[in-house]
């Protein structure tokens, strides 16, 4: 640390019975950095813990998650197992769940994309039925669909 010392710039000197200032030098500014280091560190480990409770959420509402069977005057609900057709007749089949349960299941030769309720396609797609057109921006492109069927 370097105190202040006197030289006739500042048009004052330090009277005798104070003490002199402390300048910041380059060791302090390092433990400064290291002060943000720690705060940084605080903020990481409280979104690792939001995280953390919301995983455990998720896996709460999977676990009381009881599909209802599917009825054509409420249109898609979660629960529901959706068979979608692109431009293309590119078709997939989409099961709507809950949120937090993003993941891909095989059954033979059936590939199902499960999606949350969350998701913009999910919420594209709740009270639609059979024969509807469904339409979601991703990116600068909006994507096109029609329900084939809902089971």
């Amino acid at each position: 640390e370097r105190r202040f010392e006197d030289s006739g710039c500042h048009g004052t000197t330090p009277r005798s019975d104070q003490p002199a200032p402390i300048l910041p030098t380059r060791f302090s500014r390092e433990a400064n950095k290291y002060d943000t280091l720690g705060l940084e560190a605080a903020y990481l480990a409280t979104g690792q813990a939001r995280r953390a409770e919301a995983i455990r959420q998720a896996i709460a509402n999977w676990r009381q998650f009881r599909p209802g069977s599917y009825d054509a005057g409420k249109g898609i609900q979660l629960g529901a197992l959706v068979c979608l057709v692109d431009a293309d007749d590119k078709q997939q089949q989409l099961f709507l769940g809950p949120g937090g349960g993003s993941m891909t299941l095989v059954s033979g030769a059936q590939i199902v994309q499960v999606i949350s309720s969350e998701a913009p396609l999910g919420k594209a797609l709740l009270g639609k039925c059979e024969g509807d057109a469904v339409s979601i921006e991703v990116a600068p492109v909006r994507r096109q669909f029609e329900v084939l069927r809902v089971n």
